[in-house]
């Protein structure tokens, strides 16, 4: 639901003193562990270079295990300088670079920041300095924008291996090596693996380490019953660790009832409930028993187990789960006992406030500043509850100051809090600044189909000119439509699209090469997928527009469905809500796998010549937003649309 902004360094890069892309340089230029380094950074060339405020965020890594700081930085004479100290265990740095207000990010390129560290010669990396990068590029470094790239983790682990012969014996490297090799299907070095682990499940000393390795072996070559056999044997061996914890805590999922799921979690404290470090576990169990109170409607309990959660965050978030769904999640939505509801978001807010200032929890991978984010992330996201709740409870001042921090948070660009924000605005304010608000957003291109509603009947209730006001919102449209195309038109793409041949929910196959010749809208999605469905009554506008259009054809393809009859779900699901879709089915995953989708929705804009124009993730809540996106899209591919008149191409 919400989001923020502030100063924040992400990016990364082979050091070299300088850069293709960037100008990252330090002093001394090979560091080491335990000593003050100075940093010099030059946006120059970079998306960076017209930045006058950054942050430089540091993450020191010790083989997997890392930390990050932020490094104060000022400006002067174009270059961003400031200062770190490396930890005494460092052995690879990895380095982040943002504006503090845009969140435009310097990533090399997507290569990233990132350096080694040397012995005292300055010449020779420390042992466990190529493993550290491994874990950067093969990992960790796409938290920081960064592309990561198995082969180059699996040849730098040769590296290690290489100056370090004793490094090639640690279980951790060779646990990476194996998900690495897993990654690019080396099937070689996947096999060599399979004698090391012959050889772990014959020593009855293992470690649980070792085991560990072993059972994920058996996961990437897809043995279930090998699979099965060695999770057995690492609970035998190792009854309190991590393997026994986490099969005693499934069975919370599996639980029939509320008696249940509290027996599996009095069970599970029984021989856990002292170990610091299943913490998160231990609070993910109370989550799902709270809940199960909360659908009970027993609140007393729902509070015990609540307050039991360690964390403040989870807590928030469970508070938030629970009231959520009685708002009636719309602004015609029937609350449900919505006093409660009001009480129990509240609380929730007040956890993060008081998080906010103390900021106990924090982990060690977040910088303070990106806690601070993450924690007015969800308050902005609760916030919007709490100001539903209020509405509904005739609170309408209240409604109205909360759903403001939700808006203001994410500048106004998700068009469901926006429309909320809105209605609350009509019934605290007048009608006449209620018009001028909404037409502000409409001129911005913020207005969902309901904003335009509401101030079409503001304005013909304050104006005499009805007959004029089609004319009026298409201009007050008008500057926000021309700016959006323009950012369109340079994001276009040019790369050949997958092919692909489906089966659609007629049993009739699509082959992608029989729709040459037209403009074809691919649109991945899932039934369990909340903004893939929020999507979709924008999306259906969108098929009806150019419904009558010869040289345009959309296409839903379903994927990454789990379970018993996924067609008949897709089906009753499509029949249910009175899609009119060409649904096709991606039963495998291959398709949605072709075309690299990393999350749902994401559409695809292809032009009549098979070539990926357009790409667009995630749905912000906006149907009149989505519709005028896609139309601009089709129609930059080559594609015809309706008239706004006659709806005739």
């Amino acid at each position: 639901m919400k989001k923020i902004q502030m100063l924040s360094l992400f990016g990364l890069l082979l050091f070299s003193t300088s850069s293709v892309f960037a100008q990252l340089t330090f002093s001394p230029e090979k560091i080491m562990a335990g000593e003050k380094v100075s940093v010099s950074y030059d946006p120059q060339g970079t998306p960076l270079e017209s930045e006058e405020a950054i942050i430089i965020n540091v993450y020191q890594f010790d083989n997997e295990e890392f930390e990050v700081v932020e490094i104060p930085v000022k400006f002067d004479a174009g270059k961003f300088t400031g200062s770190f100290t490396t930890a005494k265990s460092t052995k690879a740095v990895l380095f982040g670079i943002t504006n503090t207000e845009t969140d435009i990010e310097d990533t090399r390129d997507k290569k990233g920041y990132k350096t080694i560290c040397y012995q005292a010669d300055r010449k020779t990396p420390v042992e466990g300095a190529y493993a550290s990068k491994a874990y950067i590029v093969g990992r960790y470094g796409r938290m920081t924008g960064m592309d990561t790239d198995a082969e180059k983790a699996m040849k730098l682990l040769a590296k290690e291996f290489k100056h370090y012969p004793t490094s090639e014996k640690n279980i951790n490297y060779q646990s990476l090596h194996l998900g690495m090799a897993s990654a690019t299907k080396n099937e070689e070095a996947i096999e060599a693996h399979g004698v090391r682990v012959a050889q772990i499940l014959k020593n009855k000393k293992a470690t649980k380490e070792e085991l560990a390795h072993a059972y994920s072996y058996t996961r990437i070559k897809k043995d279930k019953e090998g699979g099965e056999k060695v999770k057995a044997q690492i609970i035998a061996a190792f009854p309190k660790g991590s393997m026994a914890a986490n099969e005693a805590s499934s069975k919370i999922r599996s639980a029939k009832d509320l008696a249940a799921k509290v027996a599996v979690l009095e069970d599970f404290n029984k021989t856990f409930g002292d170990d610091e470090s299943l913490s998160n576990t231990k609070n993910y169990m109370l989550g799902v028993v709270a809940s199960a109170y909360s659908k009970e409607e027993d609140w007393d309990n729902y509070k015990k187990y609540l307050n039991m959660i360690a964390d403040p965050s989870r807590r928030a978030g469970s508070l938030n789960s629970v009231t959520w769904p009685m708002t009636g999640e719309s602004l015609k939505g029937e609350a449900k006992n919505p006093e409660m509801a009001q009480k129990l978001s509240k609380q929730s807010l007040e956890i993060l406030e008081a998080e906010m200032k103390d900021m106990t929890s924090k982990p060690k991978a977040y910088t303070q500043r990106q806690y601070e984010r993450m924690l007015k992330s969800s308050y902005a996201m609760f916030a919007d509850t709490y100001a539903l709740l209020a509405y509904k409870n005739g609170q309408m001042e209240e409604a109205l100051n909360y759903q403001l921090i939700s808006c203001e948070n994410n500048k106004f660009s998700n068009g469901e809090m926006t429309q909320r924000y809105c209605a609350y605005y009509e019934k605290v304010n007048s009608p006449k600044e209620t018009e001028a608000l909404v037409a502000n957003f409409i001129s911005e291109g913020k207005a969902s189909s309901m904003m335009k509603e509401q101030h079409k009947r503001l304005y013909m209730a304050n104006n005499t000119m009805d007959t004029a006001y089609d004319k009026y919102v298409v201009q007050l449209e008008k500057s926000a439509l021309e700016k959006k195309r323009a950012e369109l038109e340079e994001k276009m793409l040019d790369m050949p699209s997958p092919k692909f041949n489906l089966v659609n929910l007629e049993g009739n196959k699509v082959n992608i090469d029989d729709l040459k010749g037209k403009v074809v809208v691919v649109d991945f999605w899932a039934t369990w997928c909340g903004p893939c469905k929020a999507s979709f009554p924008g999306m259906q506008q969108a098929v009806n527009k150019f419904a009558d259009s010869e040289d345009v054809e959309f296409v839903f393809i379903d994927t990454w469905e789990s379970g018993e009859g996924v067609t008949d779900k897709v089906s009753k699901f499509i029949e249910d809500n009175k899609y009119s879709f060409n649904v096709l089915m991606d039963l495998d995953a291959k398709v949605v796998a072709s075309f690299g989708v990393s999350g749902i929705p994401t559409k695809f804009v292809i032009d009549k010549n098979g070539v990926i124009r357009f790409k667009s993730v995630g749905f912000g809540g906006n149907d009149a937003a989505l519709v005028d996106e896609m139309t601009m899209m089709i129609e930059l591919a080559g594609g015809t649309v309706p008239s706004p008149v006659t709806g005739a191409p």
